[in-house]
């Protein structure tokens, strides 16, 4: 029978395989091997010291390479120095936990935190003391209505201690909001844009409504943690630059936002640039219908479409950064409408704003009597969704023949991810529960015997356009965890 030592060492190594070295955390390492974070953290400090531990089984010649502060083989996989199991790096480690439970909670005493992270009551004191001292937590003082033994003092993060800004390009707005450490919107920020507008105006808007939200919550530049951007397309995450944009035709091939974005900002500031799916994902996932999933599918569906996919808690990209964009699966080799991308039958095209009007519009004369009759010049996709609501026949017909094609799209992708939920944004929220009723319907058509028994949960997102907001926030936060981690082992 394994040891927890070696079940964690055989989870890891897998792990590493498939996600990498930089993309397999203590917790993900924790979740797939059933062993708690803490410790995997008390046996090995930190993903470097597992690295090491592999190393060292693999070739033990290596051991004297990893006793080197620098060794050529922890710059390759770009690790901190570690020193063995030292105590002072497993008291950093710790160190994070504690600092990710105050994010992650409103309140807590030195009791919640034990019945969260196996430590002693003195280590636990010495690890809170050391976040109040770095300004991190602050003390709220005595619960004075416990009855029972020693009122207990409370303890919470400290959300001032830096902010973020998260800014995401809509088709018809550019949305600026600045959050703290809990990802509260503080401020938001909107400036009125269109399809026209040039590279060089957006840029100019951003550093615009970075300027504004700072003045507004009366603070300086250096409180800023980081900055996250989302935009549409596929994005080089690494350059921080939009391959090319759907939405803005005057946007040149490789806009490079990061680099003109970084005139207006200090270098000490994280700049993060990716998809728009990404960042709403996340916030599905830390903050909507998809809290605590680990397996997630989101979709935002309209005018636009776009996925954001979540496998074992880690986001999935792609190595051309075109993970999610499920709008351009052909579900129809024989349909003659045709997409923005220049191919016939996307998921997307079936269920734009277009083809539903052009739908109403072919099949008028089978039903009588539509209430769409006098809005024909103006119909919207809103429209026949809420006349579908009102049993409108025609309506009816349409949102049917809709759901058809969300339900083939989502079975595809129910086989392909096993998604623990899908999470639907966007303007088919409007469709009501009986849409999802119908896509579920349209499912088990499609794969009756591999989905019959499956658990498929479809949920409409309650986030509206904060779900971006949310999720570059919670990477910021995140980010401020990882910095101030690293900060402490390099000062070792």
């Amino acid at each position: 029978m394994e040891t927890d030592y070696e079940k964690i060492l055989h989870t890891a190594m897998n792990l590493f395989m498939i996600n990498g070295y930089r993309n397999t955390t203590t917790s993900l390492i924790a979740q797939a091997s059933g062993i708690s974070e803490s410790t995997i953290c008390q046996l090995f400090g930190d993903e470097n010291g597992l690295i090491q531990k592999l190393f060292l089984l693999v070739s033990p010649n290596l051991k004297d390479d990893l006793a080197l502060k620098k060794s050529k083989h922890s710059k390759y996989l770009g690790m901190s120095t570690y020193n063995g199991n030292k105590p002072e790096v497993l008291r950093k480690n710790n160190l994070r936990l504690v600092l990710k439970k105050f994010i992650e909670t409103d309140k807590l005493s030195i009791l919640d935190l034990l019945q969260m992270i196996d430590l002693s009551k003195t280590t636990m004191m010495k690890l809170v003391n050391q976040l109040i001292k770095d300004n991190l937590v602050i003390e709220m003082g005595i619960n004075t209505s416990e009855k029972r033994g020693r009122p207990a003092a409370y303890y919470c993060l400290n959300t001032d201690y830096g902010y973020g800004i998260s800014i995401q390009f809509f088709p018809t707005e550019l949305s600026c909001a600045i959050t703290n450490l809990k990802s509260e919107i503080l401020y938001t920020h909107l400036e009125s844009i269109n399809s026209e507008i040039t590279f060089k105006d957006s840029i100019s808007l951003i550093g615009k409504s970075i300027e504004e939200v700072i003045k507004q919550q009366n603070i300086s530049m250096d409180k800023i943690l980081g900055i996250c951007i989302a935009s549409a397309g596929p994005i080089n995450y690494m350059e921080g630059s939009v391959k090319f944009s759907p939405r803005f035709k005057n946007w040149p091939i490789n806009a490079e936002i990061k680099k003109e974005v970084r005139k207006y900002i200090p270098e000490n500031i994280d700049l993060i640039i990716n998809n728009e799916r990404i960042f709403q994902s996340l916030g599905e996932q830390f903050f909507g219908k998809a809290l605590g999933q680990s397996n997630v599918l989101v979709l935002e569906a309209g005018d636009k479409m776009s996925a954001g996919v979540i496998v074992n808690n880690q986001l999935l990209v792609g190595t051309n950064s075109l993970a999610g964009e499920i709008g351009h699966m052909v579900l129809d080799t024989n349909s003659d409408v045709q997409c923005v991308c220049g191919a016939y039958g996307c998921f997307r095209a079936l269920v734009s704003t277009e083809r539903a009007i052009s739908l109403c519009k072919k099949n008028i004369t089978r039903y009588g009597g539509t209430i769409l009759d006098n809005k024909f010049n103006t119909l919207t996709l809103e429209n026949i969704l809420y006349a579908a609501k009102q049993q409108d026949k025609l309506a009816q017909f349409v949102v049917n023949d809709l759901a058809k094609w969300f339900g083939l799209a989502l079975s595809n992708l129910m086989l392909i991810y096993d998604p623990d939920i899908i999470v639907i944004q966007g303007v088919y929220i409007q469709a009501g529960l009986e849409f999802l009723d119908l896509i579920k319907y349209y499912m088990g058509k499609s794969h009756f015997l591999l989905l019959k028994s499956a658990n498929i949960t479809l949920e409409y997102s309650n986030l509206g356009k904060t779900a971006g907001i949310l999720g570059g926030s919670r990477l910021i936060t995140n980010k401020l965890v990882e910095n101030y981690f690293s900060h402490q082992v390099s000062s070792l």
